[in-house]
């Protein structure tokens, strides 16, 4: 006797127009990508509204968009949680489109106006199956460092990303994966405070003093989420900029050049 398992069942377009088009939903732009390099550059933003065509008004993005992108397709993303499961499942869709518009001053209503990029409307949503946080490697060069709250102990980042980090320490440190982690991450005067989650830990590599744990961001704060990714993208640029040519090498930590 062959058991087939269930299939899963996709949300109906009208289900998912309705999870993702709706004004203060969270879009991720995919502007850029290099699977070779396993580099993918990614822009958070919100919806703030659906125009009489159909266009999307999202928020600008950190760094901006700038001129260069108008006519540009890019990829309009929306994370969405399905209940086929006890717990639910998440999802990723998305649509590509032309960047139509970059604007300053948009009217939000109440005398408020907005920086925003206008994209044309989705005419369909489908699943999106690349991992949109890419890994980042700090590069050597460039002072990132990572504490353990609240006692601020220093731990070495293995890579990071968007949706979370991994990190060295010692063997005998046990960190229990589901347990909330606090996180701060440090650059220059940047200082980021994060919420996380164990995924797992004790991971070790041949050889090494180590161990390794891996922690899921959750629970943060929508401008503190900004400004990672704007921090991460800056890194990001540097290190292809160094692969390049183009980019001066700069002591470790922020130091002067000699």
């Amino acid at each position: 006797m062959i058991l087939r398992r269930k299939a899963k069942r996709q949300p109906s377009q009208k289900e998912l127009r309705k999870l993702c088009l709706r004004p203060g939903r969270k879009v991720d732009l995919v502007l850029a990508i290099d699977l070779t390099r396993d580099l993918i550059e990614v822009r958070s933003s919100l919806l703030e509204d659906i125009d009489s065509k159909g266009r999307l008004i999202l928020d600008q993005t950190l760094p901006r968009l700038g001129p260069s992108y108008r006519g540009r397709e890019i990829e309009v993303t929306f994370l969405v949680r399905r209940e086929d499961r006890p717990g639910g499942s998440w999802m990723r869709v998305g649509y590509r489109a032309p960047v139509l518009e970059l604007r300053d001053d948009y009217p939000l209503g109440r005398g408020l106006k907005a920086d925003v990029i206008v994209v044309e409307g989705p005419k369909k949503l489908t699943p999106y199956t690349l991992r949109l946080n890419f890994r980042l490697r700090p590069p050597p060069d460039r002072d990132l460092r990572l504490y353990l709250l609240p006692d601020r102990t220093r731990v070495e980042i293995e890579d990071i990303s968007g949706g979370g980090v991994r990190f060295s320490h010692p063997r005998l440190w046990r960190f229990t994966p589901g347990k909330g982690l606090g996180l701060a991450l440090e650059s220059g005067d940047t200082r980021l405070v994060l919420e996380g989650v164990v995924v797992r830990s004790g991971d070790t590599r041949r050889g090494s003093p180590s161990a390794l744990t891996a922690v899921r961001f959750e629970g943060n704060r929508p401008e503190t989420m900004h400004r990672l990714n704007y921090l991460l993208q800056e890194l990001l640029r540097h290190k292809l900029a160094q692969r390049s040519g183009l980019a001066r090498r700069s002591p470790p930590h922020g130091g002067k050049r000699r």
